[in-house]
């Protein structure tokens, strides 16, 4: 029996002249992506956006306008939400949800990146990258 892949959302916040990047480091290396994860059931997009930039980041935020759609050949859809603080407050490590999961071979953490430097670091999935240039 085929399972249809789980699709991912993602938003990008923006505060000043910079965006909340993801700074990954694993087995396939250090990079940057944007916070964001699995649709759950019942989610649409843009619930799936707010939930994952809670986990993540510990923060609230509000969706605005699509940014861009990925689709994979696997069929899995990204879906890209541009999205604004909605307390007016900076990440809080304190409030991550997911920092347990965190050891020295496997661990993120997020970033204010500016978006002038954008095209310097190794941010993924490379189509997000352009999308944003």
């Amino acid at each position: 029996m085929n399972q249809s892949p789980r699709h991912r959302a993602v938003a990008l916040v923006r505060h000043e002249d910079a965006i909340l990047l993801v700074y990954r480091k694993n087995e396939r290396g250090e990079y940057y992506i944007a916070p964001g994860g699995g649709i759950d059931p019942g989610e649409t997009p843009q619930q799936a956006a707010e939930r994952e930039l809670l986990e993540e980041a510990g923060v609230v935020v509000e969706i605005g306008e699509p940014l861009t759609e990925l689709h994979e050949s696997d069929g899995r859809i990204q879906y890209f939400f541009w999205a604004t603080l909605a307390e007016g407050v900076l990440p809080d490590r304190a409030m991550w949800q997911e920092e347990e999961k965190q050891t020295t071979e496997d661990f993120y953490r997020v970033e204010w990146i500016s978006l002038s430097s954008i095209q310097e670091i190794d941010l993924r999935p490379l189509a997000l990258k352009d999308a944003l240039l």
